[in-house]
């Protein structure tokens, strides 16, 4: 693992052991378990940075230059800063950094700028004879439902009148008043005469 010489050496290495457990062979032969210790790895971030002023192991903070080009710089934090600046290691600085230039692949300034939409266009147009015939026969059904129903609306209502047992019409009130005189000359097996009203 490439560590910066700011990096202390007995901070950079840790050791873990592993436990071995006993083992019996077919023929009977056991091997007892055992410990070693191993060099194993550590994270990133548990690793601390010197401080080159007081040379105590220190966190970092990240900021960037007061001056252009404003380059981004590592400042000590804690308890045990100096609150100074800690210089980028070496192989960082050789590390490639995004290409920039204008290639084959990328879009000219000249032509991200040219108009290429016109907004009259589009509104002069002719609409299609099939949409333009749909649209007739749409507003001629709308018509003619608005006339059916102003006819509706205009037709009289039939006359009515009112009796105890509800409203009818003229020509049933005439077939009842008809019927009650038909009955009311009827005269019973008793020689009583009926009476029914409606």
């Amino acid at each position: 693992m490439a560590t910066s010489p700011l990096c202390s050496a007995a901070l950079c290495h840790m050791q873990v052991t592993r436990h071995v457990r006993r083992v019996t062979k077919p023929d009977g032969e056991v091997i007892p378990g055992y410990t070693v210790k191993l060099e194993g790895a550590i994270h990133y971030s548990n690793v601390m940075i010197v401080d080159p002023e007081t040379k105590r192991p220190v966190r970092v903070r990240f900021g960037y230059e007061d001056k252009p080009p404003h380059n981004k710089i590592r400042l000590t934090r804690g308890r045990l800063a100096s609150g100074c600046l800690v210089p980028w290691p070496d192989d960082f600085k050789e590390r490639p950094k995004r290409n920039t230039d204008v290639g084959d692949k990328d879009t000219r300034p000249e032509d991200a700028e040219a108009v290429t939409y016109n907004p009259e266009a589009d509104f002069t147009l002719e609409v299609p004879s099939a949409h333009r015939r749909l649209r007739e026969q749409r507003a001629a059904r709308e018509l003619t439902a608005a006339q059916k129903l102003q006819q509706h609306r205009l037709k009289p209502m039939p006359k009515l009148f009112s009796n105890a047992r509800g409203y009818h019409t003229t020509a049933a009130a005439a077939a009842v008043g008809d019927l009650q005189l038909q009955l009311s000359k009827c005269s019973l097996a008793d020689g009583s005469s009926s009476s029914i009203s409606i």
